[in-house]
């Protein structure tokens, strides 16, 4: 498995239909913890 990065000021919409696919990796709670700051910081929401 692949470290990867995420974006999170390249946001875009995603066809549910793609979630159907076979998972590709996991993330750690602190990596979803660091996405979720990084998402409230950038749509202004406290």
């Amino acid at each position: 498995m692949k470290d990867s990065v995420a974006l999170t000021d390249h946001i875009r919409v995603l066809d549910p239909a793609r979630f159907e696919q076979p998972k590709m990796g996991k993330m750690t709670d602190t990596a979803m913890g660091a996405i979720e700051l990084g998402l409230a910081f950038l749509f202004d929401i406290r």
